[in-house]
């Protein structure tokens, strides 16, 4: 069972490597990696460069977009393209797709773990788990703990995995009310999606520079089954690059514009107050970003 791993990088010389070899020492080695520079300018190229050169067989990297750099929406869309539709590799038919950015790495077992557990029930279309948050700067603020919103500088007050800020719902049949009506309890770095279901369900890309996760798993979730590792298999990095560090009233803007697509699908009362609740943390973070 053969994973495609779509890794996105644009200008994370710094990370890069770390990420690669995260993936290279995975104790599943049934996988083909291409690696999407989306036009950067440092030495990203370069070092993917060096590791195609020494697993040439298993490392693929793309720099199609040339001087255009584009919304993450666009790219990872871009990117897991490849893989629906077989367009590189001599052996391209894979059949999970995963997808990391430059920035994070993995646990070695990552996909072990997700792999065996697809195979247990090939129902689940979608698979995920808990992540831990990897602090490169103990100054970074983290902002935002559902339903209330706080900041901390303090690294002790900080959350150490994902699912301890956000932990899924205990019934899995439940995950797409919920992801809609709470928050996003899939981390990016460790989400796997069934090829051909994901191809049935991804969609057009859209332009989004945060939220193309939140609407793949949503897409998949509406219909299909998901399952997760009730352990952290990746290492999400907060750093002060990051989109979501520098734009996010951005990003709520993205969550509702997700939002409004899927909510004719659930009850009007509790749509309309959870909108209400986005609309308020939208309001929130411009008045923080207009006052900084």
């Amino acid at each position: 069972m053969k994973v495609g791993i779509a890794l996105s990088c644009y200008n994370h010389e710094d990370y890069l490597a770390q990420c690669i070899e995260s993936i290279i020492k995975q104790t599943y080695t049934d996988w083909q990696l291409v690696i999407f520079l989306n036009s950067s300018t440092d030495n990203s190229g370069k070092i993917a460069c060096e590791y195609k050169s020494k697993y040439p067989y298993k490392i693929e990297v793309d720099n199609a977009f040339y001087d255009t750099v584009l919304p993450i929406g666009i790219a990872r869309y871009l990117m897991v393209d490849f893989f629906i539709n077989g367009k590189i590799f001599y052996d391209s038919s894979v059949d999970l797709i995963a997808i990391v950015d430059a920035d994070d790495f993995w646990r070695e077992d990552k996909l072990e773990k997700q792999v065996e557990l697809y195979k247990k029930d090939t129902d689940n279309k979608l698979i995920f788990s808990d992540c831990y948050y990897y602090y490169q700067d103990a100054e970074i603020i983290q902002v935002e703990d559902y339903p209330a919103f706080y900041e901390s500088k303090s690294i002790v007050n900080l959350k150490e995995t994902f699912h301890e800020k956000y932990p899924p719902p205990l019934k899995m049949q439940n995950a797409f009310e919920y992801l809609l009506l709470n928050y996003n309890f899939m981390p990016c770095p460790t989400l796997m999606f069934e090829r051909e279901t994901f191809k049935q369900v991804i969609g057009k890309p859209m332009p989004y520079t945060s939220a193309e996760d939140y609407d793949w798993i949503l897409k998949m979730t509406f219909e299909h089954n998901c399952a997760y590792v009730p352990e952290p298999l990746a290492f999400y990095r907060i750093h002060d690059k990051q989109l979501t560090q520098k734009t996010p009233a951005r990003c709520t803007v993205e969550e509702i514009d997700v939002f409004k697509r899927f909510i004719r699908y659930l009850p009007k009362r509790r749509a309309l107050l959870h909108l209400f609740y986005l609309y308020g943390k939208l309001i929130y973070k411009e008045v923080k970003e207009y006052g900084e």
